[in-house]
């Protein structure tokens, strides 16, 4: 039995981290996110390990396509089909 349950892995997606010094997604297809929780957030990108700096409630980052899907699962993050 764990100390820590489930909380790593949640801490793991809500925990400010710097932001990304590579600038934007470039040279791949891009989806776009919108972040829904209340606090500034970072999230690695699963597939890529890109970190994604949401500055706010409401921020559209442009993430790499093979991260979005992993990332709009997750309760506070929605995929926009159009931006």
């Amino acid at each position: 039995m764990s100390c820590c349950g489930g909380s790593r892995r949640q801490l793991r997606t809500t925990v400010p981290l710097e932001r990304d010094r590579r600038g934007p997604v470039q040279g791949r297809a891009t989806a776009f996110i919108r972040y829904r929780g209340s606090a500034a957030v970072s999230v690695t990108g699963p597939v890529t390990h890109r970190l994604y700096r949401f500055a706010h409630a409401g921020a559209v980052v442009a993430v790499d396509r093979r991260d979005a899907p992993h990332l709009a699962r997750l309760p506070q993050f929605q995929e926009l089909r159009h931006h």
